[in-house]
């Protein structure tokens, strides 16, 4: 971790596709006092990959000890979050796909600390799940859990028939729901809207294909920073 200057900071680590380590540490930094800073994060593959990468950060800010933990998933055109504190750290894990062969290349992950506000935009800081390519048979129902101590508040759900066609209204539905419970909050179409607010007291999606064909779902959350 380098110190620029007392009011930004930045950081770099390698990681190499398909060895599964524990989370690395690429930044870290204490504040004068507690206000808004904006963590960035970009990605540079290894030239030679021929199989995508992905990776995912660990946000941790932290005011008087007590903590409040982001994750984001860094894509080919980086992330960046926002959030309060008296300090941050960064960790960084490869969760890229696996391939046949197993295929491990170097890439660097880079993280800068600035203060100020993330610029504003239509898209929020995203995190993807593991499995984020779902597969919902005929008449079947398929489960996602809410993403825990993430920052989740919110989902983006595409659908698409296998085979391609035409999804008829009330054939392919998003609902919000508490395990516990077994409360189901609502049901939307997930063509019909973008980001949906997660339910506050959610904690899984359930996927829905009331078709008579297989359907597949691609899942993202929404980050609040």
């Amino acid at each position: 971790m380098q110190q620029n200057n007392p009011r930004a900071w930045s950081g770099h680590e390698t990681l190499v596709t398909q060895r599964r380590k524990p989370r690395a540490s690429v930044c870290q930094a204490d504040f004068e006092r507690g206000v808004i800073y904006t963590v960035q994060l970009n990605v540079r593959p290894h030239p030679k990959r021929t199989k995508p990468v992905q990776c995912e950060a660990v946000v941790e800010w932290s005011v008087e000890g007590n903590e409040v933990t982001r994750r984001v998933t860094i894509g080919n055109g980086g992330a960046s979050i926002s959030g309060t504190g008296q300090a941050v750290r960064v960790y960084v894990e490869d969760v890229s796909p696996a391939t046949v062969p197993p295929e491990e290349l170097e890439y660097d992950v880079s993280a800068l600390i600035v203060p100020g506000v993330r610029a504003t935009g239509s898209t929020p800081p995203m995190l993807q799940p593991r499995q984020s390519i779902i597969v919902v048979a005929a008449g079947a129902t398929q489960v996602v859990p809410i993403p825990e101590d993430s920052g989740a508040v919110s989902v983006n759900a595409s659908v698409y028939n296998t085979p391609p066609g035409p999804i008829a209204n009330q054939e392919a539905r998003v609902y919000h729901a508490d395990s516990l419970s077994g409360t189901v909050y609502g049901g939307y179409d997930p063509r019909d809207v973008e980001w949906a607010p997660l339910h506050t007291s959610a904690n899984e999606l359930r996927l829905q294909n009331n078709s008579a064909v297989q359907q597949t779902y691609s899942v993202t959350f929404g980050i609040d920073g």
